[in-house]
């Protein structure tokens, strides 16, 4: 093993830095919907194996909103904002969101944008007004993870993978 802080200690260094900056970024630019910054923050930055992990997440999570919300300025004009066919919407856009998940997170955040998009709409909020705003704070956080987690005490993948092949080996021996 390396010398110096173990990789899950600084990936909570990195997480609780990018969460603070989030929070507060947030605040001060969306107003009452400081929370889709801190989101993004969370989201980008779990489950990631490194710096370019991370990189790769931030972006996918870019587009697939970027796509949402092209997906969800097209949803208003086919289905009545509360008729059954927006929840119908919802219910299609989740099952996909949930079966293609594992394969490709850009068309999961793809999904859940253009499912938000809908529900802002049941609700009789503007989707087309809110969803700029949603694009900003989404964008701002992967912006913030990828930018803490690149320089402030990054985390290689190759030490990710070399210490979960060690743990395995170990349990692997000890059976």
């Amino acid at each position: 093993p390396r010398a110096g802080m173990p990789a899950s200690t600084r990936m909570a260094v990195q997480i609780t830095l990018a969460l603070a900056i989030a929070l507060t970024a947030g605040h001060l630019l969306f107003g009452a919907h400081w929370q889709w910054c801190a989101i993004s923050v969370m989201v980008v930055n779990m489950g990631t194996a490194g710096r370019g992990d991370l990189a790769l997440k931030g972006i996918e999570r870019g587009l697939g909103a970027m796509a949402g919300t092209i997906v969800a300025t097209a949803l208003p004009e086919t289905a009545q904002p509360h008729g059954p066919a927006a929840i119908a919407t919802i219910f299609v856009l989740l099952a996909l969101a949930s079966g293609v998940r594992q394969y490709s997170y850009a068309v999961y955040a793809c999904c859940v944008t253009a499912v938000l998009s809908v529900l802002y709409g049941y609700f009789g909020e503007s989707a087309r007004d809110l969803l700029p705003i949603r694009l900003g704070a989404l964008s701002l956080g992967a912006a913030i993870a990828v930018t803490i987690g690149w320089f402030l005490l990054p985390v290689r993948a190759r030490d990710v993978v070399c210490a979960r092949l060690a743990s395995a080996l170990a349990a692997l021996s000890a059976v």
